[in-house]
């Protein structure tokens, strides 16, 4: 990820006037437009998050999402933090390089219960397609750990499970249950909207697939 020449950058923040907590912190950058395709304004840190969220009255963080350049990016961890306001239990890791999800030897994606901080649902992505080769990229667990639903893509194509098990030669399982569809997250607000499903787990917490950023 190169520096670009002629940019300007700037710091936003707000302030709760009672205590002095800075409850949000916002890093942004200007450039001209140097080719086709590039992005001329938008957020970018090199050092940190160019987002955070703070509570207003305590400090803690609670969201922090790193940018390079008007992508989503982080090379050494999650791209992407929210903890919850009452547990500050990490609830959602995103990993994402130039505004992909992407993540070697792990999900890219994780959710997980606000109070207990067991795993809800993890998502496999390599270079922005869903993608793993030792197992589901999409899974749902239950409050015990165990898997509920599970979705097997390569490279972004997504195969049954008796086809993937057949041609990575795996052991079959019949316990978990195919397919989940589409849906679409923004990975700063972290609202969901999902289509309907056949035959869904309303106690599941999940997280989507094929998204844009």
């Amino acid at each position: 990820m190169r520096e670009r020449p002629h940019v300007e950058f700037e710091m936003t923040t707000r302030t709760n006037a009672d205590n002095g907590v800075v409850f949000s912190e916002q890093h942004r950058f200007i450039a001209p437009k140097s080719k086709e395709g590039e992005i001329t304004a938008g957020h970018h840190r090199t050092n940190g998050p160019a987002i955070v969220y703070r509570n207003p009255d305590t400090g803690d963080t609670l969201d922090e999402h790193f940018f390079f350049y008007g992508r989503l990016s982080r090379v050494d961890g999650p791209a992407s933090i929210k903890r919850d306001p009452r547990t500050l239990v990490v609830t959602q890791e995103d990993f994402a390089i130039d505004g992909r999800y992407h993540r070697i030897g792990g999900p890219a994606r994780i959710a997980r219960d606000a109070v207990s901080g067991r795993v809800c649902s993890e998502a496999y992505y390599f270079n922005g397609k869903p993608h793993r080769e030792d197992g589901p990229a999409f899974v749902v667990f239950d409050e015990h750990g165990k898997m509920l639903r599970a979705d097997f893509f390569i490279h972004g194509r997504e195969f049954t499970e008796q086809e993937f098990r057949k041609r990575q030669l795996l052991p079959e399982r019949s316990t978990v249950v195919n397919s989940w569809r589409e849906s679409t997250t923004s990975p700063i607000s972290g609202g969901a909207s999902e289509a309907r499903r056949a035959r869904r787990v309303p106690s599941a917490k999940t997280v989507g697939r094929d998204q844009k950023l």
